[in-house]
């Protein structure tokens, strides 16, 4: 069985996700998650030695300061990462990206800088992906 992770899981995409391989539970176990655990290092941590795969797909996409935006972005792939690296676990990442990340804003190079760092890996550390 393949265990699998999603984040942003509570969103649109992702709670579709989760309930289409839920229903093939003989092929895969759907691994819990919710977006508190990113603030919270133990539980993040347990979550991603769980995964044998994590489909990465929390982030934001509207707010009113592009700045914010961003910075949630890169901080939210920072703290996989980084619990990834604490835990030496090495889950397959599937990341969601968008048609964005080739426009001149601040949510597409959110995109295209995750998407760089996720392809770069695992050589780099989560302190490489900075804002």
């Amino acid at each position: 069985m393949i265990k699998i992770g999603i984040t942003g899981q509570s969103g649109f995409l992702g709670s579709h996700l989760y309930n289409t391989f839920s229903f093939e539970s003989d092929r895969y176990i759907c691994v819990p998650f919710e977006d508190s655990f990113f603030d919270q290092g133990k539980t993040m941590n347990d979550f991603v030695v769980q995964c044998d795969v994590v489909i990465h797909l929390a982030a934001m996409n509207r707010h009113n300061d592009p700045n914010v935006l961003y910075d949630t972005n890169i901080k939210l792939v920072q703290q996989l990462i980084k619990s990834c690296e604490e835990t030496q676990t090495t889950p397959h990442i599937l990341f969601s990206s968008s048609i964005h990340e080739n426009l001149d804003n601040l949510y597409g190079k959110s995109k295209n800088m995750v998407e760089n760092y996720l392809k770069n890996g695992p050589g780099g550390t989560a302190e490489n992906l900075q804002v």
